[in-house]
Parts: C-alpha cells; structure tokens; sequence
C-alpha cells in the first residue's frame, strides 16, 4: 500500500509541474483523417504527432480521439536530485492528458467540458 501511494504521489508531482517551470498544457482533439492532433501550451496552438517533443512535457507518444498521451524521461541530474531528497526516483513517466471538449449551447454561451 505504501509503495502505491508513492508512486501515486510521484504521478501527480510530475503530472501537475512536468517542467522546471510549470506550463497549462490542453489537448483541443485529435485531426479525423491522420495521427496528429491539436494542442494549446500557455494559450498558444499547436499541431502534434508522435514523435513531437512538447517543451516541458516530453515526447507525444499517441494521439487519440479521447487522450494526448505523453512520456516525460528524467534526466540524470533530476533522479539524482530525486535520490538526495528521498523520493522515488523513476525513468520516464506516461502523462494521459483528456481532451477538452467545449459545448456550445443556444444563444452562444460556451461551456467548457472535461471528457
């Protein structure tokens, strides 16, 4: 039970500040006829495939109607600096990222949804 809570916890410490500094990534949907897909980092749009190296994030890995997953490897300096304050110290970490889905409902009011 305890090592699931501390992998637990080394999941949502990445997962929630992937980067030395700490960017809103959100995954807009996947492109219908290819494996690329639609991202925005900070605000600012971008178009991603495997393969694509997200600044702060990692690797994309797939591109999927319902999820961006990407993989964030630890460089050496960060386990060792993982190692000297006790926590687990891992490789990589796969993030899954849901898309955003925004609804619009008559009269043009927007709402944004989490899938």
């Amino acid at each position: 039970m305890k090592s699931a809570s501390l992998i637990l916890l080394a999941l949502l410490s990445v997962a929630g500040a992937p980067g030395s500094e700490a960017q809103t990534l959100r995954y807009m949907g996947k492109d219908p006829d290819a494996q690329t897909g639609w991202i925005e980092v900070d605000g600012v749009p971008s178009h991603v495939a495997p393969g694509v190296e997200v600044p702060a994030w990692g690797s994309v890995t797939a591109v999927t109607d319902h999820e961006l997953i990407v993989e964030r490897r630890r460089s050496e300096a960060e386990k060792a600096k993982a190692r000297r304050e006790g926590a687990l110290v891992h490789d990589a970490i796969e993030i899954h990222i849901p898309r955003d889905i925004v609804e619009f409902f008559p009269g043009g009011v927007g709402q944004r949804l989490r899938q």
